[in-house]
């Protein structure tokens, strides 16, 4: 479901999230969803990236030399996403036909 409430349906089986962002309106349409170009959403690599999501540094770029920055933000990048995966956790349990 959108922010515009939209329903996405996928099919029966399972698909990666990023293949599912991939096919809804906020990835296709941004600027319908994001008022600033400072918005953006949190992904891990899986998503691609774009001028409304960002995810994590890959190894590659945190063997370079100069890459106490780019260390610091994949650290802060993942305790917003576990403190995410957590609340989804805690709202699954509490409405169990969301597992």
């Amino acid at each position: 479901m959108s922010a515009d409430f939209e329903i996405l349906i996928i099919g029966m089986g399972s698909s990666h999230d990023a293949s599912v962002y991939q096919r809804m309106g906020i990835a296709q349409h941004p600027t319908r969803y994001f008022e600033w170009k400072e918005d953006y959403l949190l992904g891990d690599s899986a998503y691609p990236l774009s001028n409304h999501l960002i995810h994590p540094f890959t190894q590659a770029v945190l063997k370079q030399p100069n890459t106490a920055a780019e260390h610091l933000f994949n650290v802060r990048l993942s305790s917003a996403r576990v403190n995410v995966e957590h609340a989804i956790g805690l709202v699954k349990l509490r409405f169990a036909i969301l597992q």
